[in-house]
């Protein structure tokens, strides 16, 4: 018979077999409030959207740091980068095959609208860092302890990342590729900056070679709906 746990690594066994404890609302609450907040900043504009984006990021700050998890558990060590280095590759490796292709066919084109400049793809960069974090880090680790069972956990994760890409098709089918494939490598792994260099490749690489219309400069949420008048030089969205 299988026992439990089976495939799943020695670091991580101590925090699924201590996962069903009554605090478990804890988690289902920080995870509903972070969700709101994000979904308030990707629905509304101006001011509104800063004070909603800054208060999730403070949120997720506060949260993380209260509960004292270890830097290991949050894949914010060196340990397991070196075993994970092949994803960095292989994600270079396809999105240098998007943008070959791009530049054949003569489509490459700035990746967040006419006015993008280079700083635009290093905040671009840093941006998907932190989103792995939130995703990784943040969302990982509670629904790992949540469902006593890492695999749910990493479902569950791209699911939540494909639904705050609505209603753009393209990142919304991106993300939830992209967010099984993330979730697992930092599952096995347990390291962020393998899945967040991957995950800032293959973003530019998407941005830079599938066509604006399609994705309509990386933009999401009223974004996607109402596009603003003046192009953003700034990512809005994985």
């Amino acid at each position: 018979m299988r026992q439990p746990f089976e495939h799943v690594g020695p670091s991580a066994v101590s925090v699924l077999r201590g996962s069903r404890s009554p605090a478990s609302w804890v988690h289902w609450t920080q995870i509903g409030i972070l969700v709101l907040l994000l979904e308030l900043a990707l629905w509304t504009t101006a001011l509104s959207r800063e004070v909603f984006s800054l208060s999730a990021l403070i949120w997720v700050l506060a949260t993380s740091i209260v509960p004292g998890r270890s830097a290991t558990r949050l894949g914010l060590t060196s340990s397991g980068f070196r075993r994970s280095i092949w994803v960095i590759s292989a994600s270079a490796a396809v999105a240098s095959l998007f943008v070959c292709t791009a530049w054949l066919l003569g489509g490459l084109h700035p990746a967040f609208g006419a006015r993008t400049t280079s700083y635009a793809y290093l905040g671009y960069a840093l941006w998907a860092v932190i989103q792995q974090f939130i995703l990784q880090s943040y969302l990982f680790v509670r629904f790992e302890s949540l469902f006593a069972d890492s695999k749910k956990a990493v479902l569950a994760c791209a699911i939540l990342f494909a639904f705050v890409h609505i209603p753009n098709p393209v990142l919304t089918l991106a993300t939830f590729a992209g967010g099984l494939a993330f979730c697992e490598m930092f599952r096995r792994y347990r390291n962020l900056y393998s899945v967040g260099i991957a995950h800032a490749l293959l973003g530019i690489a998407l941005a830079v070679s599938v066509p604006s219309t399609f994705h309509h400069d990386m933009r999401v949420g009223i974004g996607f709906i109402h596009p603003p008048a003046i192009p953003s030089i700034v990512p809005e969205s994985p």
